[in-house]
């Protein structure tokens, strides 16, 4: 789970439509979360970063399947 003060960083740069630091912060999270070991979180969190929702190893669970059906 990301710390409070890097989420609040996060916001703030969305609520200032600093989309540049806004992608910084959100990598920051990603790769602390894979420091903790939390490597399927990290990968996911990392292709939301990206338009079309992947980075290449973005792992399809079985929700994305159930929407897939929707």
């Amino acid at each position: 789970m990301p710390r409070i003060d890097q989420l609040s960083k996060l916001f703030r740069a969305i609520a200032q439509h600093d989309l540049e630091q806004a992608k910084t912060i959100a990598g920051e999270i990603a790769t602390a979360e894979e420091g903790r070991g939390h490597h399927t979180a990290a990968q996911a969190l990392r292709g939301s970063l990206h338009a079309n929702g992947h980075n290449g190893s973005y792992v399809y669970s079985n929700i994305d399947r159930g929407r897939a059906r929707s």
